[in-house]
């Protein structure tokens, strides 16, 4: 029994001792590494994308943020805990991070071309949408049986193709005019108008024109049979109703127009408008008429001076006339007045 009494205490001991081991094998009590949040925000008009997307990263974790622009914006780049025009941009995860991806906005340009059928515009580079700077080239191209006339853009009229177009803060566009080539020969020495030549040739000829329609020409002064001669264009319409007519053009000659009531023909016209401008100015005639025929006339101020060919072109406008008819008063031509030669 002696034995048995030494016994007992030991082996509660040992049992203790297994529980204490046991016990500290098992500590649970150690703090989880640190979490760290990535605040995004962005301003302008896009979005983020976080690669791996959570809601906490550890230290040393790797993470990739693209921007992602919305339409005709695009990505200016990343402020706040870091500044960066990367993008995609990788971040090392060392703490909480706050980015900021910054968009800007582009703009479109139209550009379009007047008549539909005249011709197309190329523009360098070629691309959907423009930033604020950027600067664009702008060419037309005519197609068969036209040419160009000029660029309308905003309130400018521009004669040079190509012409560039610096973008600002707003959508942009200009138009091509094309005009119709007149298909007149050009004159020279020795030359008879066949084409276009009104009153003056033989048969008399007129060349149509439309409201709204421009017209690339060609004339000039020649010699024929030792004589002086100019070559006269002579346009056409036809009026059914009352109309406001006006005649248009510029040349690299002194430039003569008439506006003429054509309606008795030849032997019978009368003269309503009629206007000469130096070289490169403007020559404007008009009239207000009601139903009739009515020609346009083109040619040079004078007979000698601007050998052929020379250019010139011409617009014309038939606006409808509102209210009461006032028509414009004629005059009989002068002797030799619209004559081609001297």
């Amino acid at each position: 029994m002696k034995h048995a009494k030494v016994l007992l205490p030991l082996m509660l001991l040992l049992g203790v001792s297994a529980v204490l081991i046991v016990a500290c094998g098992d500590d649970k009590s150690a703090a989880p590494p640190p979490c760290y949040t990535v605040t995004t925000n962005t301003v302008g008009s896009g979005s983020i994308q976080l690669s791996p997307d959570s809601s906490c990263y550890h230290s040393g974790t790797a993470v990739t943020l693209t921007a992602i622009p919305n339409t005709s914006w695009e990505f200016g780049g990343w402020s706040g805990d870091t500044t960066s025009a990367e993008n995609p941009l990788t971040l090392t995860i060392g703490g909480d991070v706050s980015v900021t991806a910054s968009f800007a906005e582009m703009y479109s340009l139209t550009a379009q071309v007047d008549p539909p059928q005249s011709g197309t515009v190329v523009l360098t580079p070629d691309q959907e949408y423009f930033s604020p700077g950027d600067t664009v080239a702008v060419e037309a191209q005519a197609n068969q049986y036209y040419g160009f006339s000029h660029w309308s853009y905003g309130s400018q009229i521009r004669s040079e193709n190509p012409t560039t177009i610096v973008f600002g803060q707003a959508d942009e566009a200009i138009t091509a005019l094309f005009g119709s080539l007149e298909g007149e020969p050009d004159c020279a020495d020795e030359y008879v108008d066949f084409y276009n030549g009104g009153c003056n040739s033989s048969p008399e000829v007129f060349q149509p024109i439309a409201d709204g329609q421009i017209i690339l020409a060609r004339g000039g002064n020649f010699i024929y049979q030792t004589l002086s001669y100019r070559d006269t264009d002579w346009f056409r319409i036809v009026v059914s109703d009352n109309r406001i007519l006006t005649f248009t053009g510029v040349a690299e000659f002194d430039l003569q127009l008439f506006l003429i009531d054509g309606t008795n023909g030849c032997a019978s016209y009368t003269i309503l408008d009629d206007f000469a401008a130096p070289a490169n100015d403007t020559a404007m005639v008009t009239a207000t008429v009601g139903p009739g025929i009515y020609w346009m006339w083109a040619g040079t101020a004078g007979f000698t001076g601007w050998p052929c060919p020379q250019d010139y072109k011409v617009w014309f406008t038939a606006e409808l006339a509102v209210g009461a008819l006032t028509p414009t008063p004629g005059r009989s031509p002068v002797e030799n007045e619209l004559s081609n030669i001297k």
